[in-house]
């Protein structure tokens, strides 16, 4: 009776309890539910992320790999087209070549599509007619490469990639395939468990989603036994998202995949994780909170029937408030974070240790302890006298703020047995709560993808970005201890010939080497950085003295001009290299690199292969340059440009032969340009193509204009440039033209210039024929200076060979000029060219050239360089000189 008084008086407050322990009890469930959502979200984001990443660096991978293939592809096609399909290739084979392990065969098959040769034993000779590769090549004349649908290797099973070019017989017609067998395996050595996991996935698919090579976890797809469905398209040419188990796998697990097209090859690269194995973390995670509402729940129950009943059965709350301890044990010892309950220990008032009342299990499994063990353990006595300071530190500022949240890499010789700790530290009354949790694996995640983002991967110097991180402290410190800090802004020379004429197989490995001559005439302390492309920079820190980087430059400068021997052959390349110095140079990171920059393009004009140090008036001059070539872009859209010509003269009889047209600028404000003016700008700029186009054009359009006037037509020689010829079509531009101006190809004539750098290719080759077959005469212009050699007249399809003016002016001067010029005239007629001597400036050089039987001379005392509208007259009468002396 007493007791239903008891609670009939003090109903509301014993109500209060049980009513606030259900809000408390929403909002822990409320956090709780938010907080497993944010997880989740960051989980599936951060996979999302990861798989993007993976994908771009697969995706050079891949490339690379395409490229090396394609390499082999194209080799043996060389060889069966210079050998007249005459190639045994198990004897390369014998000779140490095809041997490369991620190889299984390289084929020839004929146009039957039986097996010609092979790298391996072929038993049976079984007929690829009906292959998918096979019948392509068979129907589409082109030597441009393939990579094939997958096989199944007969009688292993083992799953191949085949890369095939076509082969021509010599009327053009189709000869059959070579074809280069990789194990599909080899695509997915790229394959990380530490990245992907064990259920990761990798795979390379054609852009209409065919998969060529996958592989799921530790499967490998084959036609036979696919891992991916047999269509996997994507929307864009890189992205991520999440893929359903159900059609996309085979094992019906859904992922997360990112993926990338491949530069240059209609190919994407695709990554995957296991949506089980990202989230597996989180689920984890999910368990320990929802233990930890749990037993938080059930604790505010107890604490709500405890406070319910404490103002009348004091014994009653003590039996409950061991029962919400035991509940709390239960769930903390369920969770995957180590739990300490600390006591502060105090001598005069000065905090000195902390005393561990409590933790869970896996809180004293962290320093290889038992529970019981830990438990009245001190700090001191499982802490290193070097870390305790620190230490006392976090938990004294815990207790005076009331927590503190922090990570931190475990040092060596701790008994803490982490590499990488998540801590919490919350006050609670007089004692400190601390909860540990091992974050090792996304600490060693996160230091890969760094690495990753600040590596150059061709070189494996750090890159742009490492630069941009490293720089700013290193000034500081030279800032604060009134240092120097220097930065190298090095540029290759020369370096765009050897990509043009050899291959960016070739220019890759030569980048490499360059890295490692760098690197070799260096201090220990000294960073080579990979910019991009054929740049890089050197940060010298500390600088003792300015000289100390000219001489680092000298000695850069002095590796990188030393031969170069690959793939069989010598190139030679140079370094300009551009020096600016904090805090002479500049304030800030940006400041300093541009200024080396300025200070390249300086060295550059003096000549290359050298150093400059940065000036202030550097950066005046790079300003005009910089508006030049803006004016030039203007220019051609604008159409400021226009063809003087100067004529070409028969040196018996003086009669015109011809006229070379010479190009120039009408510039606004500046007047007439000659090319010398403008044409190195437009050759560093990427405008020679064009330009290149826009004087084919312009010369047949004139002498389609002369032909409308009723005049006689002289041939128009044109300058086109190898690269001209390595990176563009040059025999389809001529022929457009000449079909849109209606001229016949007889009348046009094209000068070869940098004859050196003309790629050694069919393509080259091809253009070249086919301009010989339309009519066009070639011209070897400037022969004599430069790497030009004879080897190169007797391959070259050319007519006429243009004597350099330099040989010309020796005539008359030095007895050796006579004599080296006859040597070229007679080497010229022996091979069947037209010789003509550029250059000839007087009556002396004229006479002498006839008499050694020179066929043409040009040259201002012949005739001045003309514009158009003074060429109608001498079109007529054709007389350049009226009478020669006997």
């Amino acid at each position: 009776m007493q007791k239903l008084q008891f609670l009939k008086g003090n109903f509301l407050s014993v109500l209060v309890w049980p009513a606030l322990c259900l809000l408390l009890g929403a909002l822990l469930w409320g956090a709780t539910a938010v907080k497993l959502s944010n997880d989740r979200r960051e989980a599936q984001e951060g996979a999302l992320k990861n798989v993007a990443s993976l994908a771009g660096a697969y995706a050079q991978y891949l490339t690379r790999t395409i490229e090396q293939m394609d390499q082999i592809a194209m080799q043996v096609q060389y060889d069966w087209n210079r050998s007249g399909g005459n190639v045994d290739l198990k004897d390369f084979r014998r000779q140490g070549l095809l041997i490369a392990p991620q190889l299984i065969t390289v084929t020839i098959l004929g146009a039957d599509g039986f097996p010609i040769t092979s790298t391996v034993n072929l038993k049976a000779r079984p007929s690829g007619a009906s292959r998918e590769y096979f019948v392509f090549h068979r129907e589409n004349d082109t030597l441009a490469a393939r990579v094939g649908l997958p096989l199944v290797w007969p009688g292993t099973g083992t799953a191949i990639l085949p890369f095939t070019r076509r082969l021509n017989a010599p009327d053009g017609s189709f000869a059959g395939v070579v074809a280069v067998s990789i194990g599909s395996a080899y695509f997915s050595e790229f394959y990380d468990d530490v990245s992907l996991g064990n259920e990761g996935m990798l795979a390379l698919v054609d852009l209409q989603g065919a998969v060529r090579t996958a592989r799921v976890g530790a499967a490998v797809h084959t036609p036979t036994a696919p891992v991916l469905s047999s269509n996997m398209t994507f929307a864009s040419t890189e992205g991520s998202m999440r893929m359903d188990g159900k059609p996309s796998f085979a094992d019906g697990q859904a992922r997360y995949v990112g993926w990338r097209k491949l530069q240059g090859y209609p190919f994407m690269a695709a990554v995957g994780m296991s949506e089980d194995e990202v989230l597996a973390g989180y689920r984890a995670t999910e368990a320990a909170y929802r233990n930890y509402a749990f037993g938080g729940s059930i604790a505010l129950l107890f604490f709500g029937i405890v406070a319910s009943v404490m103002a009348t059965r004091l014994a009653w709350r003590k039996q409950q408030v061991e029962a919400v301890q035991a509940a709390y044990r239960v769930a903390t010892e369920g969770a995957n974070e180590g739990f300490y309950m600390l006591r502060p220990l105090y001598r005069d008032e000065q905090l000195v240790d902390f005393e561990v009342v409590d933790c869970n299990e896996r809180g004293a499994a962290f320093y290889s302890l038992e529970r019981d063990a830990m438990l009245g353990m001190r700090f001191s006595q499982f802490s290193t006298p070097a870390v305790m300071p620190g230490l006392l530190a976090s938990c004294a500022a815990a207790m005076a703020n009331g927590s503190q949240e922090d990570e931190f890499e475990v040092p060596a010789g701790s008994m803490l047995r982490l590499a990488w700790v998540h801590r919490r530290l919350v006050r609670s009354g007089d004692s400190l709560a601390v909860t540990l949790r091992d974050i090792s694996e996304i600490k060693l995640h996160e230091q890969q993808l760094l690495r990753l983002a600040r590596q150059d991967l061709l070189t494996g110097l750090p890159n742009r970005q490492w630069l941009a991180d490293a720089l700013p402290p290193a000034l500081e410190r030279a800032a604060t201890r009134g240092g120097m800090v220097a930065l190298l802004f090095i540029d290759l020379d020369k370096f765009k010939r050897v990509n043009d004429s050899a291959g960016h197989q070739v220019g890759d490995e030569l980048l490499k080497v360059v890295a490692r001559r760098m690197q070799s005439v260096l201090r220990p302390g000294d960073h080579v950085v990979r910019l991009g492309g054929d740049e890089f920079t050197v940060l010298m820190d500390p600088l003792a003295s300015i000289e100390d980087a000219g001489h680092a430059a000298e000695r850069i400068a002095a590796v990188v001009s030393e031969p170069f021997a690959l793939s069989g052959a010598q190139h030679s390349i140079s370094a300009s290299i551009g020096i600016s110095i904090f805090p002479r140079d500049g304030a800030d990171a940006d400041q300093l690199l541009n200024n080396a920059d300025i200070a390249m393009y300086a060295a550059k004009d003096e000549g290359r292969g050298g150093h400059y140090l940065f000036q202030p008036q550097l950066y005046h001059r790079l300003k005009q340059r910089i508006a030049t070539e803006e004016a030039l872009e203007r220019a051609i859209g604008d159409d400021e440009f226009a063809l003087h010509f100067q004529p070409r003269m028969r040196a018996g009889d003086g009669t015109m032969t011809g006229l070379e047209a010479l190009l120039r600028w009408r510039h606004p404000e500046r007047g007439l340009l000659s090319p010398g003016e403008f044409i190195p700008l437009i050759e560093s700029n990427s405008l020679l193509h064009t330009l290149g186009d826009m004087v084919v054009n312009k010369a047949c359009a004139q002498l389609a204009d002369w032909k409308a006037q009723g005049l006689a037509l002289a041939p128009v020689a044109v300058n086109v440039s190898a690269s001209q010829f390595n990176h563009g079509s040059v025999a389809d531009q001529v022929s457009a033209a000449l079909a849109l101006h209606a001229v016949d190809a007889r009348w046009l004539e094209l000068e070869i210039t940098d004859v050196a750098t003309l790629a050694d290719n069919e393509n080259v080759g091809v253009q070249l024929r086919r301009l010989g077959d339309m009519g066009v005469r070639l011209h070897i212009d400037d022969f004599g200076v430069g790497p030009s050699s004879l080897s190169q007249l007797q391959r070259l399809p050319v007519q006429v060979l243009k004597i350099h003016p330099r040989f010309t002016s020796n005539l008359g001067r030095e007895p050796a000029g006579a004599v080296f010029f006859n040597a070229l005239i007679s080497m010229a007629h022996a091979l069947g060219l037209v010789v003509v001597a550029e250059g000839v400036e007087s009556h002396q050089q004229l006479a002498m050239l006839r008499d050694m039987g020179c066929d043409e001379v040009q040259g201002y005392f012949v005739a001045p360089v003309l514009p158009a509208a003074q060429l109608p007259a001498l079109l007529e009468n054709r007389a350049l000189h009226e009478s020669l002396p006997a």
